[in-house]
């Protein structure tokens, strides 16, 4: 199955949760390319974007139009997520 962004956006952490125990795709992407991880980096939902990369989200997987969830939180203003992504080895670390 597939982790669907809704529960992403909402911060359903235990949903979340949930889907992955049932073997859910972290990196399964909606219509447009976005993954789970794409929508916590533009929702500012850490807890749940550290979850989903420690059951390997692809940190640097683009959307349709070449954005990664990194671009999402430099978008949004948020730094604890590009903080995030610096720490789990995204090819846009800064140095």
């Amino acid at each position: 199955g597939k982790i669907p962004s809704l529960f992403c956006c909402m911060g359903q952490k235990e949903t979340v949760l949930l889907l992955i125990s049932e073997n859910a795709d972290v990196n399964q992407a909606n219509r447009n390319g976005e993954t789970a991880l794409h929508i916590c980096a533009e929702r500012n939902c850490k807890e749940i974007a550290l979850l989903l990369l420690s059951k390997e989200a692809n940190i640097n997987q683009s959307d349709t139009y070449g954005n990664t969830p990194l671009h999402f939180a430099a978008k949004y203003g948020h730094k604890d997520i590009s903080f995030i992504a610096n720490l789990k080895g995204s090819e846009y670390r800064s140095s």
